[in-house]
This record gives structure tokens, sequence and C-alpha cells, in this order.
């Protein structure tokens, strides 16, 4: 009977456990993937990673130009911060990950990028 007890207890820890969600897995989640938006004045909006660093790249098709945000890149539970080491500048952006979403709040506004491929 004791035994019984314990089995099913450790079966609904492991399935607990598993269901949990860790601010680590959604960064690793964030990281192992590119995202992607196309605005409605017709920019395209690029976020990729490569080791601890991070690029937020927003090219205007109409006027031709390019901005980015490149540097190490930090995450908690609902921030990621990317310190921009040319502007010495940190760029704080709250996050939610919604399926293949990608939302990034920030200073009042807001993107929203696909996982691409």
């Amino acid at each position: 009977m004791k035994i019984k007890l314990v089995i099913s207890v450790i079966i609904i820890m492991l399935f607990m456990t598993s269901c949990a969600r860790t601010a680590a897995d959604t960064a690793d989640e964030i990281r192992l993937n590119s995202w992607s938006a196309a605005l409605q004045n017709g920019s395209v909006v690029t976020l990729s990673f490569k080791n601890d660093t991070a690029e937020l790249t927003v090219k205007s098709m109409d006027i031709n130009a390019r901005a980015s945000i490149k540097g190490l890149c930090f995450f908690d539970k609902k921030s990621m911060l990317i310190y921009d080491k040319k502007e010495c500048e940190p760029y704080i952006f709250n996050y939610r990950i919604n399926n293949n979403t990608l939302i990034l709040n920030y200073s009042g506004g807001r993107m929203i990028l696909t996982r691409r491929g």
C-alpha cells in the first residue's frame, strides 16, 4: 500500500514539474529562434541572437534606412535587456511568448514578432 502511494506521489510530482515553465526555458526559447515583424509603415523588424549577443534591427523600406541595437543580452522572468556598447545604452523590453509570437513592450510601445522558420 505504501509503495503504491509513494509511486503515485512521484508520478504526480513529475507531471506537475514537467508542465511548469521557468524563466530560463522562456529565455532559451527566445534565444534559440529568430523573430521578425512587418510594421504598418512598411518597415521590417528582426530580432536574432548569437551566443550572449542580441541584435534588434529595423529596416525602413521606403527610405532604405537601417537602425539596429546590438549588444550583450540579459533575461529575467519578464524582461530582456540589450546593452549596446556603441551607444553605451541599455534597452529594456518586457516580453511575453504566446505560441509562435513574441510580444515586446518598451517605453509605451509594443512590437509583435513572429518566430521565423
